[in-house]
């Protein structure tokens, strides 16, 4: 098993709202970035192979037993969220088939999915992290998810500056997605508010934790 430094670009879902997010400090206008041909910190053109992680806490009470994501399974629709391999064809709806269609099927956007659930509950986090619990939480799954899956076919390009890279490995992964079932919406108002702040769930920035 090769495990990889715990570095990633990460894309997180909170109850099915996306935040798109890396974990470079951004410096650039919108129109600096908007006029490059290639991508900032990875590529715009070739094989990018990411591993999406449908992730849940233990004690989650939210809606427990709606069938597209039932507490304690898989989602419902997790198989369709982005091809294995590379066709013109893609699944329809797939993050395959949206950048085959924003790129003119130049990127080649593929990659594998997998259910995990968070080794502590929410409680155990706030008691035992003082700050950057979010953080932290990605950074344990990952851990956890090590012991039985190799990383290195998520390792495939080296970033060498902005808008430059090689299609090489470098030892870190080039790209995680969290989808998460929920963080906090069994509660409302402030309580929720707080939670999501407790949590750093708040923006659209986070990392994986300290060494």
């Amino acid at each position: 098993m090769k495990t990889l430094k715990y570095f990633a670009a990460i894309f997180l879902l909170l109850s099915l709202q996306l935040y798109a997010q890396d974990y470079n400090c951004i410096t650039a206008s919108i129109q600096q970035v908007a006029a490059e041909s290639r991508g900032r910190w990875l590529p715009s053109e070739g094989n990018l192979n990411v591993l999406i992680v449908f992730a849940e806490f233990p004690d989650d009470n939210y809606d427990i037993n709606n069938t597209k994501w039932v507490k304690g399974s898989a989602p419902q629709n997790m198989s369709g969220w982005v091809d294995q391999t590379w066709t013109a064809t893609p699944t329809q709806g797939s993050l395959t088939h949206f950048f085959n269609e924003m790129s003119g099927s130049k990127l080649h956007f593929t990659g594998k999915v997998v259910h995990a659930i968070a080794p502590h509950t929410r409680d155990w986090y706030m008691t035992n992290y003082s700050y950057n619990r979010r953080g932290n939480i990605h950074k344990e799954i990952i851990q956890q998810l090590d012991a039985t899956w190799d990383f290195a076919e998520f390792d495939n390009w080296d970033f060498v500056s902005d808008y430059n890279h090689t299609n090489t490995a470098d030892t870190y992964v080039d790209m995680i997605i969290f989808v998460w079932r929920n963080i906090a919406d069994e509660y409302s108002g402030s309580t929720r508010t707080q939670m999501l702040q407790n949590f750093n769930f708040t923006s659209n920035f986070g990392d994986l934790g300290y060494a």
